[in-house]
């Protein structure tokens, strides 16, 4: 088992990010100081407190300086958390809020960290070519503008690049250059490992000691025990190789000691079976089938899926050698089942994968479609202005029936509501007198009567008055007439939503959502991303979950229509690590201040809304509106992680 690739291990410090030392004046001090302690968390391992505390400063925040190092913390999070969607979300804005032509020391910097993390998460998207890309524009800037330390970061993650490519020579000679990176131990340890790795998997033994040698010698300067682990562990097996067994087992001893003492449990199963490979190449089968027995024990306790397969492996290895046909068996039949979990598990990352791949060719050819559609828009403008006197002479003259129509309405629904009530009064008489169960029939069948007229009366209000309404409204541009028709619309809102309270009788409740949010946009020029992915099993939120989440939905929707002036809104609902249900809610429009607005009433309702439902949200509103809503404790979220499947909406 060669430990291949085990950069992960060794350079740690690559997700700790800091802009602390981009500039040395400009900046809020405070602001300054903020910053300094949100990344000293996020290094630190407090990654959920830092994320908290960033969208707290974000309400306060008022330079650029503090604006985009929050923006790029979030980017570092959310990648960290492998959300690679919410990741590149913030890195585009920060690349956005700093702009392309900016040549202080801030925005080149920035880039810079940016640029490493679009080729990180393309490299973790298997997006390989891509990820080159961007570590190569990363590189390029940096020489430009002289920033040393971050070129060799930027190369160091290019040279891994290129091992998972197969280009193997390129890879070399870039781990050799970042040797010239004296300041940065951890780089050059790790690039002695990876070479020495490199030239033991081409055979090249006495190449291989010599680079491995140098790494187990800086680790143990630095007292970095897990990358001493690794190296030691391939030079037992480089010893091994050359048939120095004594050497070898030297070597596993000191590792498997060092991983047991500081609990690093994977190197101290792999230190544990190459000591049993060992004595199952000098046939000592008692000595190896207790080692690989223990390490299998071991394995299954941990989960680890591949150490299993390798213990159970040699094990049906040994049962064969010893003639012990039936243990090889019962091994074999254990075999099976844990590939066929293993492949399982590849299989859906496979499918998510493919997913995230198809994706992003959608969005690009999306892109395209709409840059046509707005050369397009732009050639009918002025045949259009003509078009639209005409349009709103006409909806002025069919406003009339429709007002008329809404007269009518009302006072039909005001008859409805005294004539409930009075059959409500009479039918709580009914039941207090009549405590028998025919009764008690005949009062539920009244208010199934009584619910089903409201229904019909409210969807006929809806779906011939109030869509009259909305496609007058699109057209016409006179404020005074638009302020009527809103106040009416409004009206006819109300009326309908007090007659039928549930709006996903008949569709799911994603399938409603999704069709609000469409319907609205195409009326509104405004392209809608609709993306859910929750459990297979058990779809249902709960009623009173649905609904109101709805509601906010549409405060959120209308708020866009209104004020934002955006041409893009994008909908996510999923869950995060900690079992809350994640909605995100983003436009590119124009944003708003959210401290003068953070009282207004359309705030007040989502929150109490949400207050209702044990919900909470969080708004970034600098560039664009990004809304960012987390509820606990709903059925679906109790049952998730008992689900093995995922369903993409």
């Amino acid at each position: 088992m060669r430990l291949s690739n085990l950069i992960v291990i060794v350079i740690l410090s690559f997700n700790q990010v800091s802009l602390g030392q981009i500039v040395n004046s400009g900046v809020n001090l405070d602001e300054k100081v903020k910053v300094n302690e949100l990344f000293t968390l996020f290094n630190t391992g407090e990654d959920d407190k830092a994320y908290q505390k960033a969208h707290d400063y974000k309400k306060v925040f008022t330079t650029s300086y503090g604006k985009s190092s929050l923006d790029l913390l979030l980017a570092n999070y959310f990648k960290k958390k492998s959300l690679i969607d919410s990741s590149m979300l913030y890195t585009n804005r920060f690349l956005t809020l700093i702009g392309e032509t900016n040549t202080d020391s801030l925005s080149v910097r920035g880039k810079i960290l940016a640029y490493h993390i679009l080729g990180s998460n393309y490299s973790t998207q298997g997006l390989l070519e891509e990820s080159k890309k961007w570590f190569f524009k990363g590189i390029e800037k940096t020489k430009i503008y002289n920033e040393i330390g971050l070129y060799y970061r930027l190369t160091f993650s290019l040279a891994n690049v290129y091992v998972s490519t197969g280009e193997t020579e390129k890879a070399f000679n870039l781990f050799k250059e970042c040797l010239n990176f004296k300041e940065n131990k951890e780089i050059i340890y790790g690039s002695y490992l990876n070479m020495g790795i490199g030239y033991a998997n081409r055979k090249e033994y006495a190449l291989s000691d010599s680079y491995l040698i140098k790494a187990e010698s800086i680790c143990r300067q630095e007292e970095n025990f897990k990358a001493l682990c690794v190296v030691l562990i391939n030079l037992a097996m480089n010893a091994q190789e050359q048939e120095k067994i004594n050497k070898a087992i030297l070597y596993l001893d000191e590792a498997n000691k060092i991983s047991h003492e500081k609990q690093f449990f994977r190197l101290e199963l792999v230190s544990k079976m190459s000591m049993g490979d060992h004595f199952l190449s000098l046939k000592n089968y008692k000595d190896a089938s207790l080692i690989f027995s223990s390490a299998l024990l071991r394995a299954k306790t941990l989960k680890y899926e591949q150490e299993q397969v390798k213990a159970l492996e040699k094990l049906q290895l040994i049962a064969i050698e010893t003639k012990n046909f039936e243990s090889a068996y019962h091994y074999s039949n254990q075999l099976t089942k844990v590939k066929d979990g293993i492949q399982k598990k590849q299989n859906l990352k496979e499918i998510k994968e493919l997913e995230v791949r198809y994706e992003t060719l959608r969005k690009d050819k999306d892109i395209a479609i709409l840059k046509v559609e707005k050369r397009n828009k732009d050639l009918k403008i002025s045949k259009q202005k003509s078009i639209q006197q005409i349009i709103i002479i006409a909806f002025l003259i069919l406003l009339i029936p429709v007002i008329v129509s809404l007269i009518f309405f009302r006072q039909k629904l005001t008859t409805q509501k005294k004539l409930n009530k009075k059959n409500k009064e009479l039918n709580t008489e009914k039941i207090e007198k009549l405590l028998n169960e025919q009764e008690l029939q005949l009062v539920k069948a009244n208010i199934k009567g009584q619910n089903k007229e409201r229904k019909r009366i409210a969807q006929q209000i809806h779906d011939s008055i109030g869509g009259n309404l909305a496609a007058i409204k699109l057209q016409i541009e006179n404020p005074k007439v638009q302020q009527q028709l809103n106040e009416t619309y409004e009206e006819l809102r109300s009326l309908s939503h007090d007659l039928i309270r549930k709006k996903f009788t008949k569709d799911s409740f994603y399938v409603v959502l999704e069709k609000y949010l469409k319907n609205i946009g195409e009326a509104s020029q405004i392209e809608i991303e609709f993306h859910v992915t929750l459990p297979k099993e058990n779809l249902e939120l709960g009623e009173q979950v649905e609904i109101e989440l709805f509601k906010v939905v549409q405060e959120l929707m209308t708020n866009v229509v209104k004020h934002a002036k955006a041409t893009l809104v994008e909908f996510h609902m999923n869950l995060t690590e900690d079992q809350k249900l994640n909605v995100v809610f983003a436009d590119n429009g124009v944003g708003f201040d959210y401290k003068k607005q953070k009282d207004g009433i359309g705030l007040t309702n989502i929150k109490e809304r949400l207050h209702t439902i044990n919900g909470s949200f969080k708004i970034d509103a600098y560039k664009g509106t990004i809304v960012t809503i987390q509820i606990e404790n709903t059925p679906l979220v109790q049952d998730l992680f008992n689900l093995d499947e995922i369903y993409q909406f």
